[in-house]
Formats: structure tokens, sequence, C-alpha cells
């Protein structure tokens, strides 16, 4: 549904005005931004209004995109941004828990706690650089210690209470905190969780933690440089809330890679470069306005919590929850839609999936009127998930995929107000994102599958990897395969209008006999097959002649793996994609496994079938599910065996 009424076209005609250039489109707004890309950013800062202290002496400086230096000299703060819409009477943000009702936080709340937290961190000697971490759920709390962390110039790291406990001493360990803040008990799924021992245990094996401080409702015996959150708020009740005006590129926050194939990745995220870029999206590709309220499915470990911290910054109003998407039921997440009268729902396509396969119909059950949008990432969104919302809703509510990673945190490609949706693709590349799919040799290509590659600068781009001297470890990661570009991974289909199709991950590729196709296509044929809950499919190189496909498949409770089954999924991937990508083998698990930031572990699991050591392929504190791993790991065992008597 094209809106000329939009936020994007009202920047459209915004840059016009000043360039004196007519776009036809959006694709020619567009190549405008990446062709004027110093521009392009400059602009943004008059746009958006950036409160800036003191002014930038160049947009940017450096020819390498792993060495770029962003408006040097001038100096601002994130948590600037975050209250300049104060006003204290208003609803700041909505929060509910699996066993709380629905509540409002006003903005005079947030800035007085906000500011008591941080006249507690300036009493404990945090200066700009120290590094504050957190374990917490999805809590109002998290929001303002995070807010009160950037203000002082410190830098912000934070994982889920579920992430087990080497996952978080391998993270936090690396960048050496000077506190911890923490809840000592969280509940999900209806279940209460215990982690004081296993927190203690964590700050007694990294030296750096000097203090825990505890975010509870009840009282409990304390030891020695522990305290509690409710006694900060007591006695720091007067206390101003400040704002360091820090350089640009200054790091805002810590966030961590999934860690399934080695140390986890720290990467350090600037403040101006995430401020600008989440406006940028928000505003302008997920059409978010002063006062909407916005919501998305998330947890502190996942990227996404990080961006829709920035709404605030709109002076749009976030929705917290802190719990199970589907407890008690899967009606869950869309009576809190209907109750906080969401205009913004963001979650992923293994929800609307699951959605999907349940009798609900969300806009015909539910009051959802004030829907103006939802969006989906994670992984790619299917035909069928947008064919669900279309047949859920009484009218067409637009469907925005977007795609991007936690090295960005943000999108690459989503919304975009001036093209018409259409299903299985994502509407556009965004303004200022140079995205383009290149062959093995560096070719650009159209309608035709390739590396999703970026070749221009992006104020969002990291910092760097914390410890990661001469940035060799950045470099190696997304600068190895192409000179002075950007290869993130993806493979990537850009069309000729410039749609994308997002396929799956380049190093899990299904190359077979010469024939590529991402893993995504194959896991969107095996959704319309009603039996099938979820999957994994890898491509194993046994020898220089063999190679297998196998597919992994988890069903529900009422379906068997008989002949029948196996005879209906070779069928329905041979009908709709390939038939030499009909799997050679197929096996029944009880769950996937899965990183603590919902992503398959398809790479280590195809690289165990080819005989590495599966000791050094994973640890099971970076899974989300680690009794996923030993089921997998335990059929890989019966392969193993019969592979050998078979030979």
């Amino acid at each position: 549904m094209i809106n000329e009424s939009s936020n994007l076209a009202e920047f459209k005609k915004y840059i016009e005005d000043i360039t004196g250039v007519t776009f036809q489109d959006y694709e020619e707004l567009w190549s405008w931004s990446i062709h004027n890309s110093d521009k392009f950013w400059e602009q943004l800062l008059d746009y958006f209004q950036i409160i800036y202290h003191k002014k930038y002496e160049k947009i940017k400086e450096g020819e390498k995109l792993s060495e770029i230096k962003w408006f040097p000299g001038m100096t601002l703060n994130y948590s600037e941004h975050i209250f300049r819409h104060f006003n204290s009477t208003k609803t700041a943000l909505l929060y509910q828990a699996e066993n709380e009702m629905l509540s409002a936080v006003t903005w005079e709340e947030m800035r007085k706690k906000t500011a008591a937290i941080q006249s507690y961190f300036k009493k404990e000697g945090i200066k700009i650089g120290d590094r504050i971490c957190a374990i917490l759920p999805n809590i109002p709390e998290a929001s303002y210690s995070f807010f009160a962390t950037n203000g002082l110039g410190a830098i912000w790291s934070s994982c889920s209470p579920d992430f087990g406990k080497l996952a978080v001493e391998e993270r936090f360990g690396m960048i050496e905190p000077t506190l911890l803040i923490a809840v000592p008990t969280y509940q999900y799924g209806g279940k209460v969780y215990d982690k004081r021992e296993n927190i203690r245990e964590i700050c007694s094996n990294i030296p750096s933690i000097k203090k825990i401080v505890w975010i509870s409702k009840q009282d409990f015996n304390l030891e020695k440089d522990e305290i509690f959150l409710h006694e900060i708020l007591k006695n720091n009740q007067e206390e101003e809330l400040t704002f360091e005006p820090l350089p640009f590129d200054h790091p805002l926050y810590i966030l961590f890679s999934s860690g399934t194939t080695g140390q986890p990745k720290a990467i350090i995220h600037r403040q101006g470069g995430i401020l600008l870029e989440h406006l940028k999206y928000l505003v302008l590709h997920n059409e978010v306005k002063k006062e909407d309220k916005y919501f998305w499915f998330t947890n502190t470990g996942w990227m996404m919590w990080n961006f829709i911290q920035s709404t605030f910054a709109i002076g749009a109003i976030p929705i917290l929850y802190n719990g199970s998407p589907t407890f008690p039921d899967e009606k869950t997440l869309w009576k809190l839609a209907e109750q906080a009268e969401i205009n913004h729902f963001g979650t992923s396509p293994a929800y609307l999936t699951s959605m999907a396969k349940t009798n609900i119909k969300p806009g015909f059950q539910f009051n959802l009127s004030k829907l103006k949008t939802i969006s989906s990432t994670g992984s790619p969104i299917s035909i069928e998930n947008f064919q669900f919302i279309e047949n859920s809703f009484p009218s067409t509510i637009p469907v925005i995929s977007m795609s991007g990673g936690t090295d960005v945190c943000t999108a690459f490609v989503g919304g975009c107000s001036l093209k018409p949706i259409n299903h299985g693709h994502i509407q556009a590349r965004c303004l200022g994102a140079a995205i383009f799919s290149f062959d093995e040799k560096g070719n650009m290509l159209i309608n035709k599958e390739g590396e999703l590659v970026i070749t221009k600068p992006m104020p969002s781009m990291p910092l760097g990897f914390w410890n990661d001297p001469g940035n060799n470890r950045y470099i190696k990661s997304y600068f190895n395969r192409f000179q002075n570009i950007w290869c993130h991974g993806d493979w990537l289909t850009v069309t000729k209008n410039g749609e994308i199709i997002i396929s799956g991950r380049s190093d899990a590729t299904l190359n077979r006999y010469g024939i590529r196709i991402g893993t995504a296509e194959i896991y969107r044929a095996l959704g319309t097959i009603q039996a099938i809950t979820d999957s994994l499919i890898i491509h194993v190189k046994i020898s220089q002649s063999e190679s297998k496909l196998i597919l992994f498949v988890c069903l529900t409770e009422k379906y068997s793996l008989d002949e029948n089954l196996e005879q209906l999924i070779k069928q329905v991937i041979k009908t709709n994609y390939s038939p030499r990508h009909v799997p050679d083998e197929i096996y029944r698990l009880n769950e996937i496994p899965y990183t603590l930031s919902g992503k398959k572990i398809e790479l280590p699991v195809k690289k165990l079938y080819e005989g590495e050591n599966n000791h050094l392929l994973v640890s099971k504190e970076s899974l989300r599910n680690p009794k996923a791993w030993e089921e997998l790991l335990q059929t890989y065992d019966l392969w193993k065996i019969k592979r050998e008597i078979k030979n």
C-alpha cells in the first residue's frame, strides 16, 4: 500500500527542496542517498534536530570502511535525546509481565528513577568508559539503568537471565565491567527461576565486578558489596539527571554475537551512529510517529531490545513485555496489543508460523483497530506468514519484513511506504545503505542470488570489537572476502525494481550439483506442512564423490515420521523448489537447537556431520535450548554407526 502522506514521503520532499532534485520514485531517492552518502547523513542531523554541544569539523575521515570516523569534533549524548520529549504527566512507557497487569510509567517517574540510579553510579566512582553490565529481563528498570549509564558516558551491556552461567562469564569477562545489575529471580512460562547463586558465582569469576545491584520486590540476605535498587531509589530521590557531552563515536553499548562457532564477538556500537540510524529506520522505514505505541517481543540479550529503546527519542511509547509470548496461551500478545492499543507490533517469522498453525485470527478476535504495522525480523518472512496476516485481519495491515543484524544493530533492508508490498519480498534497501548482490568475483547481480555486500560506510557499523588489537578480528569477520567492502554472510537477491529476497546464510547454503538454494527456501516449503513445527537442513560433504542433504524435523504430537510423511516432505520440496534439493535422509528431533539470539545453528551441525570435533563446534552456554544439541549429538552418533555398518 503506497502512502503519499507518510513520514518517508515528507522526507523525500524535504530532500527535494534542499537539493533541487526531483525523485520520481523511492529507488531514485535511495540511489541519491548512497551516491551522496556524506550529504545524506549530514542532512539527517538537521532533519531529526540532533542536539549537539560541539559542532563537527567534517562529516567523516578515513578511507577504509573498517576505519571510518564519523563527525569528528562533535559532542552529543544519546540519553539526552531519550528525555527531550519529557512531559511530567504523560506516559513514557507501558509494561506488562506474565504475573503482572499492564501498567503505565510516566516521564516524571522514569526521569526520577534514572537520575537516582545515575547518582548512585557517580557515588560508586563510575566514570567515562567504564562498563556497566546487566542480567535483566525486559523490565523498565533495565531501560532506566541503560539511560543512566550512557548519561555518564559509561558503556552498557546486557544479557537475559535465561543465559547460562558460562555464556555470561564468557561475554562479560571479556569487557571487565565495574558493576553488575541483576534480578535474583525471573518468571518465564509460568515457572520461577532463582538466579542468585548463579549470579554470585559469575561475579566471583569476574574480578572487575565490585558491586551487585539487585532489582527485587522482596528483600533477602545480602552479601558484601551488594545493594537493593529500592534502597538506591529511596536514598537518591532529589537528584538531577545529567548528560555528559561525548564524541559521536563514543561507545554506547556492547552487543555480542551468538558465539556458536567460537568466542562471541564483543561488538562496540557508537552512540551517535546508533541514534542517527535508529531514528532513520524507525521514522522513515517503520513509519513511527510521536506518541505511537511501539511493541517488539524481545529480551535484553537481543539487539531488538536496544533498538526499541530508541523509540523514546521519537516521543513514541514503547511497550515492554516480560515473559513467554505463548503463556498461558497463544492469545497473550494479541490481548496485550488490544489492551495497550499498540500501533506497531514487532515479532519473528517463527512466531507468525506458530500462530498460523493454530485457529487464531487476531484481527477478528480482538479489537486491533489501532494497529498500523506488523514488523518481523530474525529470519526471512515467508509468503505463508504474509498470508496468515492477510487472512487474520478484516482490513489490510502493512507487513514490514526487515533484515540486518547485531553487527549494525539495525536493518539494511526493510519497509518502504512508497512501494507496494509483495508477498515473500522485502520492500526496499534502506536509505543510506549501499546494499548489493555480488557473485564470487565481485560482479554486481540483478535478479540473481549472491552475497549481501555493503559498499559505502554507515554510522552504525561497529567501532570495532572489544579487545581486538589492530581490528584484526573485525576485518576478518566482514572485510576479508572483498577489498574495502562489507560482506555480511547472507544470500541476497535484488530484483529489477529494487525489492529484496534474503534466502539464508551464505555459509550454510545448499549447493547441490552446482545449483545453490538458501536454507530459508526449504524452511518456507516445509512450513506449509501441517505436521511440521520446525526444521533444519544441512548439506554434508562426506567425501570428494559423496554428499548428502540431511533434514531434521520437529513434529506435532499426533504425527510420526512414517513413509507417507517422508514422501510428502520430498514431494513438497521437489514441487516448490528443486528435485536436486530433496533430502537424502530425514530425522525427527524434539527440538531444533537455537542460539540465545534465536538463530538456528546450521553451520555447527553441518561441521559436526562432516567430522569436526563436536566439543569445539558449539558452547552449550551459547544455546537457548542445550538439550536440543545433546539430542542432535545422539542422532549423529546413530547416523555414524549406521554408516560404518553400511560401509
